[in-house]
């Protein structure tokens, strides 16, 4: 059988065998770490772990068998399409007690919504994302599967990394409040802490031609539009005295420099692409500056928060939740409040604030370790296998 339904957690053969479904593995991700922490503990538990994914570049892992399906260069739509169906055809021959997914399949015992509500990011794109929604057959693909996992039951428990998702998939798709558990991401504190500073700050910050005195942002993130660059650069032009943004992730920086350059800040922006060691940035500059347009839970801003880099987002942000709560930086209403935004960077210029906000930051960060997270999923996994509900 696909999942768990019905049936206790420990197999015939006396092994608990757990399954877990990530399409694209790297051995750096979040999900990734959380799967090497969880497969070992399974393993010292008497379990047996299993990967379905599309391909394996990583050694061997102890206590974990892997199933790489392959994947076919058709498109996003084709290609997430038949990944799917081979995930569940290698879950049918692994015959799993429980399986966790953290991607978007068509049934799972525990769906870890990383990824949000889809529902959700549409409409915030207004007459474009309905437009894609209605015509889109990638957008068409994603709704038919998120609607089998929220409101057709193809999930038996969704997992969300935020307040700000659990609410969004009960108001899309009317899931019972019962069905879904808010776990908020975790973060390696060994990698990521404010000794980074001493570290980094002095060595990045010449080789930048700046002194340790010129307030430095750090825009980090994949997909530019999304996270927010653009109001961003916008908010920076408003705004008057020395400063510099240092731009990390993918995405076409062409419409950004010419925005920066009509605003006569393009002198102030160190375009530095993709990047694989985000502690040296965080070691070096003074806030992160995330005005995202949706984010179901930034794993950057809390990355920073754990380096004690106070943060700057929206409440379009899952992670907002923490910090506001915490106190942690400062949180506007969207990405369009370029007022806001504005007047937060400015407030952050304040090195006193900045401290104190970001000792803040790091006690935040330091509550939400990947131990605590490994271990929450741990106990509803075991949960959901005992009690077969």
């Amino acid at each position: 059988m696909l999942c768990g339904a019905g049936r206790r957690f420990v197999a015939e053969d006396g092994r608990r065998r757990i399954a877990f479904v990530r399409r694209a593995y790297t051995p750096f991700g979040g999900a990734e770490r959380f799967l090497d922490q969880a497969a070992g503990r399974f393993a010292e538990r008497g379990g047996e772990v299993h990967l379905v994914c599309e391909s394996w570049r990583s050694g061997a892992r102890p206590g974990l068998t892997v199933h790489a399906v392959g994947s076919v260069p058709l498109g996003r739509t084709l290609s997430s399409v038949i990944f799917v169906r081979r995930a569940h055809e290698a879950l049918r021959t692994i015959d799993p007690d429980v399986t966790v997914s953290f991607d978007r399949i068509l049934k799972a015992d525990i769906y870890r919504a990383g990824d949000g509500c889809h529902r959700a990011w549409l409409d915030r794109r207004g007459l474009r994302g309905r437009l894609d929604a209605r015509f889109s057959p990638f957008h068409r693909w994603i709704l038919h599967v998120e609607r089998r996992l929220y409101a057709g039951g193809g999930a038996r428990l969704i997992v969300a990394n935020s307040t700000l998702v659990s609410k969004e998939i009960s108001r899309y798709y009317g899931t019972p409040a019962g069905r879904i558990v808010v776990l908020p991401n975790g973060v390696d504190l060994d990698r990521f802490h404010p000794e980074l500073r001493l570290q980094w700050r002095s060595g990045v910050r010449s080789g930048w031609g700046i002194g340790n005195d010129v307030p430095v942002f750090l825009f980090l993130g994949s997909g530019f539009e999304r996270k927010g660059l653009a109001p961003l650069i916008e908010a920076l032009g408003r705004g008057a005295g020395g400063f510099l943004l240092a731009v990390a992730g993918k995405g076409d920086p062409g419409p950004y420099r010419r925005a920066a350059k009509r605003l006569g800040i393009d002198g102030k922006i160190k375009w530095l692409g993709p990047v694989e060691d985000p502690e040296r940035l965080l070691g070096a500059v003074d806030v992160f500056v995330l005005p995202t347009l949706y984010d179901p839970f930034s794993n950057a801003c809390l990355e920073a928060m754990a380096a004690g880099v106070p943060v700057v987002t929206t409440r379009d942000n899952g992670a907002a939740e923490v910090v506001e709560e915490a106190g942690a930086g400062w949180v506007i209403d969207s990405a369009g409040d370029i007022d806001g935004l504005s007047r937060s960077i400015a407030a952050s210029c304040d090195p006193s604030e900045r401290e104190k906000r970001g000792r803040l930051a790091r006690e935040a960060a330091s509550r939400l370790s990947m131990d605590r997270f490994v271990e929450g999923m741990v106990r509803l996994i075991e949960g959901l296998g005992e009690t077969g509900t």
